[in-house]
């Protein structure tokens, strides 16, 4: 197992390193409510995904008609059997960095929120949803 070694992979976003807690392996979406504000776009979250059957895990939002944001990067902490945080690294806007927080349900087969901060090509941003 490679988990806490840094990796290099060329994504066109640079160096990032893989998840350094042992998550579950799922994909899960489902519909819920929230907001994202900030860096050019604000919107109602409609409809999300996370997976993390990855290096790094991937969180996406979306207004649930045709606006979709994913951010990407490493989970490096664990709280519980559900709660995780990623530290996110890149999106694919382009350059972010920041955290997300989100729990899984106990089956592990939808999310019950997520919320997260940073900046998206230096602007800050802020999310949250639940379903």
């Amino acid at each position: 197992n490679a988990q806490g070694r840094q990796y290099t992979q060329n994504m066109g976003y640079g160096n990032y390193r893989q998840n350094l807690v042992n998550a579950p392996r799922v994909k899960v979406d489902n519909s819920g409510r929230g907001d994202f504000k900030g860096a050019n776009k604000s919107f109602h979250i409609r409809h999300t995904w996370v997976d993390t059957r990855g290096e790094q895990a991937i969180v996406t939002l979306s207004d649930g008609d045709d606006y979709k944001i994913s951010f990407y990067g490493p989970i490096v902490q664990q709280n519980g059997n559900r709660d995780f945080t990623m530290d996110i690294n890149h999106s694919n806007f382009g350059g972010a960095n920041g955290t997300a927080t989100f729990r899984l349900t106990p089956d592990d087969k939808r999310v019950e929120y997520i919320s997260m901060n940073g900046q998206l090509k230096g602007r800050d941003f802020n999310g949250n949803f639940r379903r």
